[in-house]
């Protein structure tokens, strides 16, 4: 059975977000992060052989409008630990790394019934263009399509008549 036909079913499984934010074009790390915790486990939630921490994670606004314009989300991330403070200073607010969301069912993580990476609902990848808000309880950044960068042009080689 697949995740489409696991979709169209009366009752869904449990929904797994998975989030890896890509600071390697910055020179710093990569986070494999997600708001949900394994089923009987306290531990990492593993997909595709990839450990992801549960940490306070969310992201909004993911949905297109009917103007067609792409949607520009937000990511919230607890600052509580303060475990994302030093990656901030270091790496210039993370403005320019690149997020990627990940939805899937518990049953295809590693532990699930029926474990399968293929198998991801909905996957989108935007970059972080800028440090919305930074508190003590949690930092905001605004995402934007990867598409929606103004410096890139598209296509990107040139077109000659000839």
């Amino acid at each position: 059975m697949t995740i489409l036909q696991d979709a169209k079913k009366a009752v869904l499984p449990g929904v797994v977000e998975l989030y890896i934010v890509d600071a390697t074009a910055l020179g710093g790390p990569v986070f494999y992060l997600t708001p949900n915790v394994a089923p009987g486990s306290t531990g990492n939630v593993s997909f595709g052989g990839q450990a992801y921490t549960p940490f306070p994670i969310v992201g909004e606004g993911w949905e297109s409008g009917i103007d067609g314009a792409p949607p520009r989300p937000s990511l919230r991330i607890s600052n509580v630990t303060r475990f994302i403070q030093s990656y901030l200073t270091q790496y210039s607010d993370l403005v320019g790394a690149k997020v990627t969301r990940m939805i899937t069912f518990d049953k295809y993580l590693d532990s699930g019934a029926t474990p399968d990476s293929t198998q991801i609902l909905r996957s989108d990848v935007y970059l972080i263009e800028q440090k919305a808000s930074h508190n003590k309880r949690e930092v905001v950044f605004t995402l934007a399509s990867v598409l929606d960068n103004p410096l890139r042009t598209i296509p990107r080689w040139k077109v000659l008549r000839s």
